[in-house]
């Protein structure tokens, strides 16, 4: 019990930072990955280097009319819903947090719609894997869907539509907002977290969001917190 608390608390301890936009980031689909480990956690000697690549054009109107079309069927079903289901689904937060600080104005919809879009293009073909995030940037709307738990897990449409739907809910249409997504099954070494939103680029927030931290490897984990278990065994002998 003891041992899974200890490896569970150093799985807490991984994505407590945020990551940052470069400056000179354009309109279009972008990844960031950390793609080192610090052994001990990122500090002075040992620091975590985020790369961004960009991977894609935004979509076009057509792809966006689109997407809008298939959300409009998401955003019936969730209507329909009841306000337990909308508050209580298993593994989200019960409430997405609303991003006020950026202004209490609607987003841009067009710049909103097409980064949202952006990321859903992608969407059942591509992993986000443990350290990574893509975030796609329209003018003054950067909409995201971050790892910052250790497991790899497939770009999922229907996490990210039903973000959209909790978002539009707890802070209203076109509100900037984000909501998190956790699952832990410190036996089996699973660590599976997710955030997903979109806010304003055109503001000071909205270029640096999404936990980062180092990401261990479960085995690592293990042959970690087995040694140390170990040493405390031999010193209170």
């Amino acid at each position: 019990m003891h041992f899974n608390k200890l490896v569970l608390s150093i799985i807490l301890a991984t994505g407590v930072t945020s990551f940052t936009i470069p400056e000179n980031a354009t309109n279009g689909l972008w990844s960031s990955c950390n793609p080192g480990v610090c052994p001990d956690g990122p500090n002075d000697t040992c620091k975590l280097q985020e790369v961004h690549t960009r991977i894609g054009d935004l979509p076009s109107p057509a792809e966006v009319e689109a997407f809008m079309s298939r959300l409009a069927r998401v955003k019936r079903d969730f209507a329909g819903r009841s306000s337990a289901y909308k508050r209580n689904t298993a593994n989200w937060d019960s409430k997405a947090k609303c991003h006020t600080e950026e202004g209490l104005e609607d987003l841009d919809h067009q710049s909103t719609d097409t980064a949202n879009a952006a990321l859903d293009v992608r969407s059942g073909t591509d992993w986000v894997q443990a350290g990574c995030n893509f975030y796609a940037i329209s003018d003054c709307v950067v909409a995201y869907m971050c790892n910052e738990g250790g497991d790899n897990w497939r770009y999922s449409s229907a996490d990210h539509k039903y973000a959209i739907e909790r978002i539009t809910y707890d802070c209203g249409a076109y509100k900037p907002g984000t909501i998190d997504y956790k699952h832990m099954d410190v036996a089996a070494f699973h660590d599976t977290r997710k955030s997903i939103g979109y806010e304003s680029y055109c503001t000071s927030y909205g270029h640096s969001f999404c936990g980062s931290g180092h990401i261990i490897n479960p085995t690592d984990l293990l042959i970690r917190n087995f040694n140390l278990a170990s040493r405390t065994s031999l010193a209170v002998k």
